[in-house]
């Protein structure tokens, strides 16, 4: 019996060691109608073989070109700072906030009438995006080498009137 387990928990383990990327979206609270989608991410490595290879690179837009110098430099140095806030805006409908947090970059809105965004951007699978990109174009490849590489926990959260939806990352 313990070998015949094994046999199970040892793929079903290598196939969820990298995490699982969760879609969850809730309406109407803890009472209300749920739907949770769990994806491996070693999912994206075992299809990328079978996408046509025309579309296994992303060209970079020609507009970030100037761009990149900056982006570089200042995913090197935010990372290195203490927490901070970027920037907040507060008009008589909405606030928004952007600040470094530990690791990440993080964008918080709240409207006037119900509505939240949370997005967390972490700083080293950024700052390995971008230094993916250089020779002009990302290999799909690269995508998903950076997904499997993101932390654990939330990365989009939004919501409005009883209804949420979450998309992150769990890990054993």
């Amino acid at each position: 019996m313990p070998k015949l387990l094994l046999l199970f928990v040892v793929p079903l383990a290598l196939l969820v060691l990298p995490g699982i990327v969760i879609v969850d979206w809730q309406k109407d609270g803890l009472a209300g109608e749920r739907i949770v989608v769990p994806v491996p991410a070693v999912l994206a490595q075992v299809v990328l073989p079978f996408v046509p290879r025309q579309v296994r690179t992303l060209d970079r837009p020609v507009e970030l070109e100037r761009w990149y110098p900056l982006a570089e430099r200042f995913f090197a140095e935010i990372e290195t700072q203490p927490d901070f806030v970027l920037a907040e805006v507060t008009t008589s409908h909405e606030h928004i906030l952007v600040r470094k947090s530990g690791r990440d970059l993080l964008l918080d809105m709240q409207e006037q009438g119900g509505e939240e965004i949370h997005c967390r951007l972490p700083l080293r699978s950024a700052d390995r995006l971008l230094k993916a990109c250089r020779d002009g174009h990302l290999s799909t490849s690269e995508l998903a080498r950076t997904l499997w590489s993101l932390p654990a926990g939330d990365f989009v959260s939004f919501g409005e009137g009883g209804e949420t939806v979450r998309v992150g990352i769990w890990k054993l």
